[in-house]
């Protein structure tokens, strides 16, 4: 191979390497990840794996019941009188099958519980994804804002540390006290506290986001554009599209339907039951003087259920149960609409906020300069300036949790509406 040719190998592994390294890492990145890492996530998919059985379980009541039975014995066979014994041997081979005919209709009410029960396991497990999804997006940009208040609080702590310096010059040529100096030490080291805060809170969301995403956060991490969530634009359209789709409801109404089968299903215990026998029976003997045998037999059973004091109890119990799924629906609804309020309430006080942090950060900027120019002509203290700084950072610093908290209320949302275990986090 030639020299051009090595290097040009070598120059595309680099290129794809670099590319690689450089990609930028978003919140779709984030969720394909925790799918493959997050032991929650593998868990409840296991559960419904584990729960759709039932309707095989239930279904296996119409299946037939079949027992084959194999054995061999040895003895000693009796011959005629004054006769010496005989070794004997005998092979027995059965086939017995049962099938149930009818049983009150209670494998049918089993049938329809099952199937109630797997709809909830499956709404339950979109429901989890949708809170997990929400823990991964928290994580996720919990780390953005970690980073960018350390960002910004080193920004605040070099600012303080250039004000310092020009405070100390100005007090060497006497143009203000030791006082001034005083304040100015006092704010750089305000500064470093919440700097080193601030390091603190990134270490921590980034291990946070190592544990619920399975592995360390890139270096960029792209921010979540909340204007290309879609959202009802009012609250009463969000309302309408919560009470129809949430999934939580849909559980709750799963389990209560699962609840009145099973009072048929305990009922049925009181009606008649019928089952069909049928056993084949194959009976080897080794002797001349004994015979073998084979045959079959057929019966059909009916047993009538006179008294069964448990029974009475069992429907007693399936009527508890499903008067509390009947509670515990409506005891839910009232929640999910407490919830429907509480989160629009908050995705529009984040919009709001939105606009009002912005011109916050504006006023802050325009005010440090003007105190600064006052500074300078004499006509503001050390302590103006120094509190002009502060507020310019506050300021900054509230615009990135305003940011957050406008994200993850309008995913919040979308869990709300059913919505968010499906949600194609490539639009954003």
């Amino acid at each position: 191979m030639g020299k051009n040719s090595k290097l040009a190998i070598f120059v595309a592994c680099f290129g794809i390497t670099g590319f690689s390294a450089n990609a930028e890492y978003n919140i779709k990145d984030a969720i394909e990840d925790a799918k493959l890492n997050n032991q929650e996530l593998q868990y409840i998919e296991q559960s419904l794996s584990v729960k759709k059985l039932d309707k095989y379980r239930a279904a296996s009541g119409f299946w037939p019941i079949v027992n084959a039975e194999i054995s061999q014995s040895k003895g000693e066979g009796a011959k005629p009188i004054r006769a010496p014994y005989s070794d004997v041997s005998t092979n027995n081979r059965g086939l017995a099958v049962q099938q149930e005919l009818f049983a009150g209709g209670k494998t049918v009410a089993n049938i329809k519980i099952a199937g109630n029960n797997v709809n909830a396991a499956e709404f339950e497990f979109k429901s989890k994804t949708s809170d997990i999804f929400l823990k991964i997006i928290d994580a996720y940009h919990e780390v953005i804002l970690a980073r960018r208040v350390y960002k910004i609080s080193i920004n605040s702590e070099n600012a303080m540390k250039n004000k310092l310096d020009q405070v100390q010059t100005r007090f060497k040529a006497g143009e203000i006290t030791k006082t001034d100096v005083s304040w100015a030490k006092y704010s750089l080291a305000k500064a470093v506290t919440e700097k080193e805060k601030a390091l603190g809170d990134m270490k921590t969301a980034e291990a946070n986001f190592s544990y619920v995403i399975g592995r360390a956060p890139d270096n960029d991490l792209v921010y979540v554009q909340a204007n290309k969530i879609a959202l009802p634009k009012d609250l009463e359209t969000f309302a309408a599209i919560v009470r129809k789709a949430n999934l939580n409801i849909k559980n709750a109404k799963e389990q209560l339907s699962a609840s009145k089968l099973s009072i048929s299903a305990a009922s049925a215990d009181l009606m008649p039951r019928v089952t069909a026998d049928i056993n084949f029976a194959h009976r080897e003997v080794n002797s001349d003087d004994l015979m073998g045998e084979k045959g079959r037999t057929y019966s059909l059973k009916m047993s009538v259920p006179i008294f069964n004091g448990s029974t009475y109890i069992n429907i007693k119990e399936a009527k508890y149960k499903a008067r509390g799924a009947e509670a515990s629906l409506n005891n839910l609804i009232g929640s999910i609409e407490q919830n429907i309020v509480d989160i629009w309430n908050q995705n529009q006080v984040a919009v709001s906020q939105i606009t009002s942090v912005k011109e916050a950060i504006i006023a802050a900027k325009d005010a440090l300069d003007g105190v600064q120019q006052e500074y300078k002509s004499g006509t503001k203290t050390t302590l103006d300036l120094f509190e002009s700084e502060q507020r310019l950072f506050n300021a900054q610093v509230e615009q990135e949790r305003v940011n957050k908290s406008l994200v993850i209320s309008a995913f919040k949302m979308k869990a709300l509406m059913g919505e968010l275990h499906q949600f194609n986090f490539e639009v954003l």
